[in-house]
């Protein structure tokens, strides 16, 4: 008989998240999340550190959406998303371990 801890993660399960939008106040990035929160969609806020060529950092805020396991569900929501949002092209989908 094979036993099976629930707690265990599968091992091959991939998840996928969408990289919305990114904001350059942390403010406006949380208005945004909260504005998704009110329409059922579950998101947070990650803090980004951009450097340019003269080496000069800047800190900047990504939206993204949080895990889901199905990436067709996922891209359904980016695009419901991108006409009620206005958000641009740009919206990528990404695997997460």
């Amino acid at each position: 008989m094979q036993r099976y801890e629930q707690n265990e993660p599968k091992e091959n399960s991939v998840h996928y998240v969408a990289l919305l939008a990114g904001y350059r106040t942390q403010r406006s990035a949380q208005q945004f999340v909260q504005r998704l929160g009110k329409k059922g969609i579950k998101a947070e806020v990650k803090t980004r550190v951009s450097t340019n060529s003269k080496k000069s950092s800047r800190s900047w805020y990504q939206v993204t959406t949080q895990r889901h396991d199905n990436r067709q569900e996922l891209l359904s929501l980016v695009e419901q998303l991108k006409d009620q949002e206005h958000l641009g092209d740009d919206v990528r989908i990404v695997e997460v371990a």
